[in-house]
């Protein structure tokens, strides 16, 4: 969706007042919303977004900086290793906790090397198969892969993926499946409405399309609880705790940015997502609003890191 100055006009009328050290900062300088993959996808248009609307309300001059490649690692690294003056920031997902499990060579540390700065929203990734098959449950789905022992493929976005960490998981929860990496979420829905694989994690805005017009059928979503926009379609982890996968996009900062720059930051981002354009723009989206301190993201990136480095080391998630 194209944002225009005119679509944000409501965003002016909501404006907060401005605290008193955003006379200060960020002065003559520019602001940039690092995004760690190419343009088009959903956390380049959530940065867009961002950087627009944050533009409008503080007249600051805020873009976004695609430096995609290495799974999210290139644009991850420029961050960590930039000045820590609150000027450049990260906006990622869940990839970056899983990180150090697939990518043990790492040059940064997120835990170290990153400050979590805003949790913004949340999406989940819905387990589909073909409307002509017969499994209509994931329980029916579970007993199949029981039965027949990693002859049922699940393709997923790509290494790394929430979909191909949730086949990992299903796999070590005895639901043995055959995870199929595609390049990206377009391939895989191409080639599971196509009848070229029998199932396969889509994201919740791409299922519900393809639902909605019989071309998939909804068993199971990855998320730890039962998604908003599903509600009728049960969680993974309702019959396997182990699997549920939490999916997000959230803001980070270089590790040592200063806490008032910080502080900042994290009111305006939060501002933001309060306004109702940009509630209603995620919900349009499929993405649910997150309105948290930064200490929940700490404390997300404090588990799901050493959670998928152990994950890594029980299985080759290069080659499940």
């Amino acid at each position: 969706m194209r944002f225009t100055r005119r679509s944000l006009l409501p965003l002016a009328a909501c404006a907060l007042a401005r605290p008193a050290l955003a006379q200060d900062f960020p002065g003559n300088n520019p602001v940039r919303i690092v995004v760690p993959f190419a343009p088009g996808g959903s956390l380049d248009i959530l940065g867009r977004y961002y950087a627009q609307a944050l533009t409008q309300r503080l007249g600051w001059r805020v873009s976004v900086d695609n430096r995609s490649g290495a799974g999210g690692n290139i644009g991850t690294e420029h961050v960590a290793r930039s000045k820590p003056d609150g000027t450049t920031m990260l906006l990622t997902a869940e990839n970056v906790a899983v990180a150090p499990g697939l990518f043990p060579d790492l040059s940064f540390d997120p835990l170290k090397d990153l400050e979590a700065l805003a949790l913004t929203a949340r999406i989940a990734h819905v387990l589909c198969v073909q409307p002509s098959s017969p499994l209509r449950s994931f329980s029916e789905f579970a007993a199949a892969a029981k039965a027949r022992p990693g002859d049922i493929s699940v393709g997923n976005p790509g290494v790394g993926s929430a979909g191909h960490l949730a086949s990992a998981l299903l796999s070590e929860a005895g639901v043995p499946v055959t995870p199929v990496a595609f390049r990206g979420g377009g391939p895989l829905s191409q080639a599971l409405t196509a009848g070229q694989i029998p199932a396969g994690f889509c994201s919740m805005p791409v299922a519900l399309s393809l639902s909605r017009n019989g071309q998939v059928r909804p068993l199971a979503v990855t998320s730890p609880r039962r998604s908003i926009f599903m509600p009728e379609v049960e969680s993974l982890a309702e019959s396997h705790p182990a699997v549920g996968i939490d999916s997000w996009q959230a803001f980070f900062l270089p590790g040592g940015t200063p806490p008032a720059i910080a502080g900042l930051l994290h009111r305006e981002i939060n501002a933001t997502t309060r306004l109702d354009p940009i509630q209603e723009w995620l919900k349009g989206q499929a993405f649910e609003p997150v309105l948290a301190p930064p200490t929940e993201l700490a404390e997300i990136m404090q588990r799901e890191v050493p959670r998928w480095r152990a994950v890594a080391q029980r299985v080759d998630l290069h080659t499940l």
